[in-house]
This record gives structure tokens, C-alpha cells and sequence, in this order.
């Protein structure tokens, strides 16, 4: 969980790099046959995307919002 809290946290955007890191992921996943693990993936991408659409639009709390983020990626790479 550190190393994927330091990936997101030294990126300028760290939730655009949750993202990318997910895409990179699933794309791997499936080009190595891995369709349950892709699909798996790639739905936790579309549920990041639409949790940063939210916390732009409410103005939600960063720090809240990049740690949920940054749990949600342990736990969608530990699959």
C-alpha cells in the first residue's frame, strides 16, 4: 500500500494517476488472457472516474478523497 500511496502521491495529479495506473492494469490483464481480472479492474476504473467526477463537482475534501482513492487501488491490484 506504500509504494501505490507514493506511485498516486508524487504524481501532480494523483487521481489521474490512479487511473492510469488501473488502465495500465486492466490492459495488462487482458492482453495475458486475464478477462475476470481485467473486467475486475476495469470496473474499479470506471468507479474511480465517477468518485473524482463527485469530489470535483461537491468540492469534496482532498486529503478524504486521496486516501479512499488510494485504498480502492490496493484493493482492486491486490486481485
Amino acid at each position: 500500500m506504500r509504494q501505490l500511496a507514493r506511485a498516486v502521491g508524487a504524481s501532480e495529479h494523483p487521481s489521474r494517476r490512479a487511473l492510469d495506473l488501473l488502465s495500465a492494469a486492466a490492459s495488462e490483464a487482458a492482453l495475458s488472457g486475464d478477462l475476470a481480472r481485467a473486467k475486475t479492474l476495469s470496473e474499479a476504473w470506471q468507479e474511480a472516474l465517477n468518485t473524482i467526477s463527485e469530489a470535483e463537482t461537491y468540492n469534496l475534501d482532498k486529503k478524504q478523497h486521496a486516501l479512499t482513492m488510494i485504498d480502492r487501488l490496493n484493493s482492486a491490484m491486490r486481485m
